[in-house]
């Protein structure tokens, strides 16, 4: 039996999918979308969540901290097959090399959850020091920086300070130093 949750947060019968299956696997799912099959089979029609359901704004703040998450279980992924000597290399903004984008990656990271935790942003906008094992190191800072956002809830503004890109090449604009949470 499939079941459904309802906007009233109960699990409604939806119908009955039935598997194939053969030595390699599942070959072909067969669906009957009948509700009323439930009865057939014994089973009730509607289970009970053990939570209501989530409010939207619930399941916005969920879904973007999930997707924050996802970036930086990625960006980890990244960093973490980085060698000591590529931090010396050339990127598209001549002044910046790979190290110096790492360093400034890790601030942004470190200053969302100064910000989310109602702290001053960090003063400068490469200021952390990259250790050798630098997967590790950006995991630990994006895991704070998660714990920050989760516990405060993504609602209001908070301050970044953001400085913008000081390179000649990018000459990115600094914001306004204030950024909408959500």
């Amino acid at each position: 039996m499939a079941y459904q949750r309802g906007v009233d947060g109960a699990h409604h019968a939806f119908g009955v999918a039935v598997l194939t299956l053969t030595s390699a696997g599942i070959a072909r799912i067969t669906v009957f979308g009948e509700a009323s099959l439930a009865a057939r089979f014994g089973l009730p029609p509607i289970q009970l969540s053990a939570r209501p359901p989530r409010t939207h704004e619930e399941r916005t703040s969920m879904d973007l901290l999930k997707a924050l998450a996802q970036t930086f279980d990625h960006t980890t992924e990244v960093l973490q097959r980085v060698t000591p000597d590529q931090l010396g290399l050339p990127t598209p903004c001549a002044e910046w090399d790979v190290g110096t984008v790492i360093s400034h990656l890790t601030s942004v990271v470190v200053n969302m959850g100064r910000a989310a935790r109602g702290n001053k942003p960090l003063p400068d906008a490469n200021p952390v020091a990259l250790e050798t094992d630098l997967g590790t190191q950006f995991r630990g800072h994006a895991d704070r920086t998660l714990m920050a956002w989760r516990a405060r809830g993504l609602d209001g503004e908070i301050d970044i300070d953001d400085q913008g890109c000081t390179c000649q090449g990018c000459r990115s604009p600094p914001s306004t130093g204030r950024r909408a949470a959500q």
